[in-house]
């Protein structure tokens, strides 16, 4: 009877240590596919956004409008002009949110006829894209 016990104890043991391999390789798999998405969310312009104090990221909403260093306004990489804004505004069923990426150099001047759009149409968020700033090392 002793030899039957520790033959099912070492493959227990086997077993045992194999779960977490599994786990680690599945997380490693989440890990992976959760980067893929991050990484589809780049700057299509290649815009410089302000600096964020906040470290809450935004997920992807309905409407995101960027606005370039020289004012132009892009949706969907392509420009666009207030009036077109204005109609699909009006046209939407689901205008509770709004993303704005505008470039760090710009001011609330510049975007507010935006903005005014924006309030004129009840959107009930609008969230501005900004990034954590980068940390300089200082060389001792």
């Amino acid at each position: 009877m002793k030899s039957l016990y520790r033959t099912n104890q070492q493959n227990n043991t086997l077993e045992d240590n194999l779960i977490p391999m599994i786990n680690i390789i599945f997380l490693l798999l989440i890990f992976f596919m959760i980067a893929g998405q991050v990484s589809q969310l780049r700057n299509p312009e290649s815009i410089q956004v302000p600096d964020s104090t906040s470290k809450k990221a935004i997920t992807p909403q309905t409407i995101q409008i960027t606005i370039t260093q020289d004012q132009q306004t892009l949706m969907d990489n392509q420009p666009i002009t207030l009036s077109a804004i204005d109609q699909l505004l009006s046209n939407a069923r689901d205008k509770k949110t709004v993303n704005l990426m505008v470039d760090a150099d710009l001011n609330v001047g510049d975007i507010d006829n935006i903005l005014q759009l924006l309030r004129q149409h009840n959107v009930q968020k609008v969230a501005l894209f900004t990034q954590l700033p980068t940390v300089k090392a200082t060389h001792d």
